[in-house]
């Protein structure tokens, strides 16, 4: 079982600092601790399921703004032997504090991956 600290650790290791889980694992390790990388994965996918309710609020939150700021960036991800596919990184902010607005400021992160 793993503490809340960890998962958030591991979560943000992972997704802000682009530590993979295996570079991870290795430095886990090096202090005596063996996680295995697809143990980690498991704990992500679960906090993800857990937290998804509150990322879909957040995501309201934001499409009651009067003004949204967003960008698309597309991402080419490697396949094996079926070459390559392009995926779409989609971000949503909603900040409108330079024109008075006292809301608080939000951003939300959406993931779209489509086959060639």
């Amino acid at each position: 079982m793993a503490s809340s600290a960890l998962q958030a650790n591991l979560v943000v290791s992972r997704f802000v600092d682009h530590q993979p889980w295996h570079r991870q694992s290795v430095i886990f390790r090096r202090v005596g601790l063996h996680i295995d990388r697809d143990v980690m994965s498991r704990w992500t996918r679960k906090l993800a399921w857990l937290l998804a309710p509150l990322g879909e609020r957040l995501f309201a939150y934001i499409r009651e703004a009067a003004k949204i700021h967003g960008d698309d960036t597309p991402v080419t991800l490697l396949g094996n032997d079926e070459g390559s596919r392009t995926g779409h990184f989609w971000v949503y902010l909603r900040d409108d504090r330079s024109s008075g607005d006292m809301s608080p400021p939000a951003v939300a992160f959406r993931w779209l991956c489509c086959k060639l």
